[in-house]
């Protein structure tokens, strides 16, 4: 349980890492672009993308965040390893 608790707290760091450097990232391509209509072009076609892969990384860093809820108590793969599973995906709402 040692090993599953201290992997979702680095995957959830990692997850929230890759969500702003993705939202930085598109934001720092689209201040690049000078003219107005390339500008236009490049947000229409790739914002919700960048977005909906950014709030996909958030929500996986929270859900592998909520999941180490209590790790102190459980030391054991029970009940509560899925109960805490189903807490992390309810927490979702996908």
């Amino acid at each position: 349980m040692d090993a599953w608790n201290t992997n979702m707290a680095i995957a959830a760091i990692v997850a929230l890492a890759l969500g702003i450097i993705l939202y930085v990232t598109y934001h720092v391509r689209v201040s690049m672009i000078t003219d107005y209509k390339k500008k236009y072009d490049y947000i229409n076609s790739n914002e919700i993308r960048c977005y909906k892969l950014c709030f996909l990384c958030l929500g996986l860093a929270f859900a592998m965040w909520i999941n180490t809820y209590g790790k102190d108590k459980f030391v054991d793969f029970g009940v509560w390893f899925y109960v805490r599973i189903f807490f992390s995906i309810a927490g979702q709402r996908w």
